[in-house]
Order: structure tokens, then sequence, then C-alpha cells
């Protein structure tokens, strides 16, 4: 495998599983242990009975009688498979595009039971993506997995990096090679700094890998003629997808001081990408310049930029959300949205409101004023992933490790799911498809049709 030192075989995930290598989860394990001690107390219990028992007293025995006994068993949610859809997938990139407002027109009503599960070799940092089909993600192994969510989360092809998967991938069609054919292509980086862009296919394999010698800071902006990454030693490079080649670098020379950290957004030939020292640089996407920095020392930016309805948002340590012309650093009439607590995760914009989490609530402000649209929501418990908007819900993951739907009309909770493992990225949305992934590496795609 490329990347690896040595002449030692390595075995995909796929391959482990095929060959019976995959090792039983903990649980398993721990409920074959109790049904041993159940056993072995039973049997202690049946020799200390015999050995004091008493002489045996006759009673009455009554005549039998027969009783007509219903039993109704429904498993659980997550145990209660259900029929995919034949036209089940759709388009769900990385919090929602490259404006980075994770809103999407999925229909999905409340969960049944679940199409199918599965679990990746690695833990999972990152949001897997949606493309038609092909559902893409990595994981803490250095995989890389191109699945199909209409046939049971089957692997499609799988790739190894050498370093971590801590971003999302982007899967995009470019325009690849001499005749400029389109081809839809995935595109993703690891912690060592490698680059890897390959077919969505099993049969082509990988376009290139190219060490940038810093890892990027968030998913790949794809143009149809190049791709844009930004990394975390403080450079913005612009490449062919078809070879790798070196196009343009922001800056010309040097680095951005404090390096880029988290996803870019883009909107309308201008770049938002955020810096480790808590400023966010404005880049015209066209001349690769800088058109202006936003920076306050008591108000450093903490999430990544979100763009809508010409104007741009970001959370700050000063407890609000900024809020800009889009394009520009000139502050909105609004100015900021108060949050009263840290923001740690990217605000979402749908109609005028925005909702941004604080601690263990869910707060809706009315962008043109700040103020509250007339209610707060309480999940009974700390977020762990920004929050995310289909149709009328809001969805959000809370500490516990369930995914919580809530109405964005009134507030109220319309149903939750529990996983048992931590849940800290976005849901992916679908019609008729919510699909979590956990911490530790379980993929649950649920079945939520929406009539």
């Amino acid at each position: 495998e490329a990347g690896l030192a040595g002449t030692e075989t390595v075995l995909s995930p796929a391959q482990r599983r095929a060959a019976g290598l995959v090792r039983s989860g903990s649980a398993v394990l721990s409920m074959g242990r109790f049904i041993a001690w159940i056993a072995a107390a039973a049997i202690v219990a049946a020799v200390v009975a015999i050995a004091v028992r008493p002489d045996p007293v006759e009673v009455p025995v009554a005549a039998p009688t027969t009783t007509a006994v219903t039993t109704t068993t429904i498993p659980p949610l997550l145990e209660r498979i259900v029929e995919a859809p034949a036209d089940l997938g759709g388009q769900a990139p990385f919090a929602g595009g490259d404006t980075r407002n994770a809103v999407f027109a999925a229909e999905i009503g409340e969960p049944t039971g679940i199409y199918w599960s599965g679990t990746t070799t690695g833990f999972i940092r990152s949001e897997p993506v949606l493309r038609g089909r092909g559902l893409y993600l990595g994981d803490s192994e250095g995989w890389v997995y191109g699945l199909d969510v209409l046939q049971g989360g089957g692997t499609v092809f799988e790739s190894r990096m050498s370093g971590a998967i801590d971003v999302s991938p982007t899967v995009e069609q470019v325009d690849f090679g001499q005749d400029a054919q389109g081809k839809v292509l995935a595109f993703g980086g690891d912690d060592r700094g490698n680059l890897l862009v390959r077919h969505v296919n099993d049969t082509e394999g990988e376009v290139f890998t190219r060490n940038l010698g810093s890892p990027i800071s968030g998913p790949p902006l794809v143009r149809a003629s190049s791709l844009i990454v930004a990394t975390q030693e403080g450079v913005l490079y612009e490449f062919l997808p078809s070879d790798g080649n070196e196009l343009r670098r922001f800056p010309e020379e040097g680095t951005v001081e404090g390096g880029f950290e988290g996803p870019m957004a883009a909107a309308d030939g201008v770049i938002y990408a955020r810096t480790g020292e808590g400023a966010v640089v404005v880049i015209d996407e066209t001349t690769f310049t800088e058109i202006c920095t936003v920076f306050s020392p008591a108000a450093r930016a903490t999430t990544h930029p979100v763009v809508a309805d010409g104007l741009w948002y970001v959370g700050t340590s000063a407890r609000s959300v900024r809020v800009f012309g889009a394009g520009g650093c000139s502050d909105s009439a609004v100015g900021s949205l108060q949050i009263d607590t840290p923001v740690a995760f990217a605000p979402v914009v749908v109609d005028g409101v925005l909702w941004a989490v604080a601690d263990a609530v869910l707060l809706p402000l009315e962008v043109a004023t700040g103020q509250s649209i007339g209610f707060v929501v309480s999940v009974g418990g700390a977020f762990t992933a920004p929050p995310l908007i289909t149709g009328d819900l809001v969805l959000v993951a809370v500490e516990s490790g369930e995914l919580v739907a809530v109405s964005r009309t009134d507030g109220s909770e319309l149903w939750r799911v529990a996983f048992g493992a931590p849940v800290r990225t976005r849901p992916v949305v679908a019609n008729d498809l919510v699909l979590v992934a956990t911490a530790r590496g379980d993929l649950i795609a649920l079945a939520a049709p929406s009539s």
C-alpha cells in the first residue's frame, strides 16, 4: 500500500471481514460473560436447593385451565430492518455545499427502522458526504470508503492513505484529461499533508496523491477545471484535478499568519477562510488576491464561515455571531447577534432566521433585528455537532449520543434516536434517509419515510 513502510501486507476492511478477522464488539463479549455467570449461578443455586430441601408436603392441585395469550414483540428501532426504496440516494455535500450553510431540501419523516448499518475500521472524525447512491467518508486509520447506500452500504472502493482522515471529502464532476471529458472524482486529505484524488468507481483507482507538507484544513473547493485547498501551514493552493499540477497559490510567497483552520466557505467568486489566529481572510477567487481581513482580539473567529442571502456569518469568542456584507469585511446593519455562550459550532440561516447552538439550548434569532423569534429549544444536553436544517426540521446531535429533531415552526421536539455512542458530525440527509456516523465508527442508515 502506498505510504506504508516495509513489505507488511495490509488487508482492507472488506478483506478483513471476508476472512473473519474482524473482532466481535465489546458489548457482545460482555453479554457472553454475563450469560456464563448466570449459568454458573444457576448451578450453584440448584445444588444448594437440593442440599437444604425439606420433606415434601402434599399440596392440592387445581384443575388445569386454558388461557389465551397474545404476545406482541416490537424490536428496538435500530434492529428493525426496512426495505430500501429503489430511488434511495441524493445530494448531500459537506455542510450543504460551498456556502457551508447546512440547509437541505430532503423530505424525511420520523424514523421507522434502518435500511442497513455497518462499521468502519477506525473512528469517524469528519462528516460523510452523499452523491447519488455513493456515500464517501474517511476514518482515523486512513481508509477512504466509497459505499453504495442502495446496496446495504456495500463497498464500491477502499483506498488507504498514510495518515488519519480528519476532514470530509468533496465529490464533484470535473473536466478530465485532454478531451475535457466529465469525470466524477473524490478529493480528500489526511493529517500527514497528503492530498488524494481518485475515481469513484472500483476500476480506475487513484488519479494522484500529492504531499503538500501540511494537512489541509477542510474539504476542498472543486471547480470544473481546478480544485482549491487551504493548508494548516497557511497556504491556499489551486491545482489541476487531472494531475495535481500547481496553478496558483495565496499568498504568492510565505504563509498566512496562524495558518488556515477549519472549512473554507465560498460564494460568487469569493473565498472566506478562517485562520488559527481567529481572523477571516476574504479572497478574490478570480485573482487569488486578498480583498480584506477581519480580525478582532476581543472577538476571534471560532467557527467556519457561513454565507447566506448576501451576508456572511462567523461565530466568535465574544459569545456572538458577527454578520458582514458578502464579498467584504463591512459590518452588516445588525452587526452581531448575541448568543451569550461560547460559539463552538457554525450557525445555520434560513428564511431570515439564524439558528445557533448555545450550550444545551437551540437559539433561533431574527437576522434583521437580532431578537428571538419567540422560543428557545432545550434538548436536555450539550450539543456535539452543528445543527442541520431540512424542510421544517432542525436536526442536532447531543452528548447523550442521540439525534434530536425539532420543528423550526414552534420548537417542539418531534423525535429522537439514541445510538449508544457519541455523534460528533451532522447527519447525512436525503429523501426518506437520515444517515448517522458515530465517533466510534458506526454507520446507521435510518429509514425515515416522509409519507
